[in-house]
């Protein structure tokens, strides 16, 4: 994931919040290493289906 991140870094501005936030939290694991959508919303303090959202949204961007 981190050299996603490097690769993408100029989009961010692009994002919703809520697509940036976890677009960064991500980069901080390996690859394969993602966890649960529901680990993921408590971490950020939002909806599982925030998380969903914005997850469906960046793969649409190609982004992870």
């Amino acid at each position: 994931m981190r050299n996603t991140l490097l690769k993408n870094i100029r989009r961010l501005p692009e994002l919703t919040k809520a697509e940036r936030n976890l677009f960064i939290i991500l980069g901080a694991y390996k690859e394969g290493e993602i966890p649960s959508n529901l680990e993921l919303a408590k971490k950020m303090g939002l909806k599982e289906s925030t998380i969903q959202r914005a997850m469906r949204n960046l793969r649409k961007k190609d982004m992870i």
